[in-house]
């Protein structure tokens, strides 16, 4: 898949607040998408400093480093971070 689908590809702000609250408010961009406020892959992995413009296979996105790991599932509330289950406040939406 091309990296302008990977960038399509959106995730509920909630995740990131609700795992990381250290992190500058500023620094998040913040996309709205059917009025509710969503971030985009790339953001959260660039946070994570994982590579960004990793395309997903099939329905699922994964993103590992030796510190950090993401996984998503396209139309899933449910994501991995650092292997810890999160629920998402909204489905993944590309």
């Amino acid at each position: 898949m091309t990296n302008a689908i990977n960038v399509s590809i959106f995730v509920t702000v909630g995740i990131a607040v609700a795992q990381i609250t250290t992190f500058a408010a500023g620094e998040w961009q913040v996309v709205k998408v059917s009025g509710h406020d969503y971030l985009t892959v790339d953001n959260i992995s660039q946070f994570y400093g994982m590579p960004a413009g990793v395309a997903p296979a099939g329905d699922k996105m994964e993103l590992e480093t030796k510190k950090h790991s993401l996984e998503f599932v396209s139309g899933s509330r449910e994501a991995m971070i650092n292997g810890a289950r999160s629920w998402l406040c909204f489905p993944l939406v590309e």
